[in-house]
């Protein structure tokens, strides 16, 4: 397993994937202000079969890459959220902008506010709880909602 990581607080702006911390890594995020985004998606250290446990603070650039496990049980998440190459996001409470689910990704929801979750390429929306403003879904992307509040549901043809 790869290394871990503890941020307990503060502002980081940003963290630089690579090596051990790239792949197989372990980062627990309890509050503070963190950009994950680095110089470009390839080297953010949301990649590589990496765990995220995020239980409070302020993240940006958040995404989903290569059998990645997210768990959000609190704070505020910002920018795009992707979830692709069979990455698994789950959501417990907490406030998001945009998720976008596609090559397999797939998103779990117990609670949170969501402003549009975008799903297509076989990517999987388990809606239990929660507010969706917009819901987008289109190419092959799949939608099971048994609780919890889509204002507005959008479906597309590829």
């Amino acid at each position: 397993m790869g290394k871990r990581h503890s941020y307990p607080g503060g502002r980081i702006d940003n963290i630089y994937g690579n090596g051990e911390s790239w792949n197989s890594g372990i980062f627990n995020i309890s509050g503070g202000q963190i950009n994950l985004n680095g110089w470009n998606e390839y080297e953010s250290v949301c990649r590589g079969n990496s765990i995220f446990n995020i239980s409070g603070g302020e993240v940006w650039g958040l995404h989903g890459r290569d059998n990645m496990v997210i768990n959000v049980s609190g704070g505020r998440i910002d920018d795009f959220i992707d979830i692709a190459n069979n990455s698994i996001l789950n959501v417990s409470v907490g406030e998001y902008i945009n998720l976008n689910g596609f090559m397999n990704g797939q998103i779990h929801i117990a609670g949170g506010q969501y402003d549009n979750i975008f799903l297509t390429d076989q990517s999987l929306l388990q809606l239990r709880n929660g507010v969706v403003g917009a819901l987008n879904v289109s190419g092959n992307g799949y939608a099971i909602l048994e609780g919890g509040i889509v204002n507005e549901l959008v479906l597309k043809q590829r």
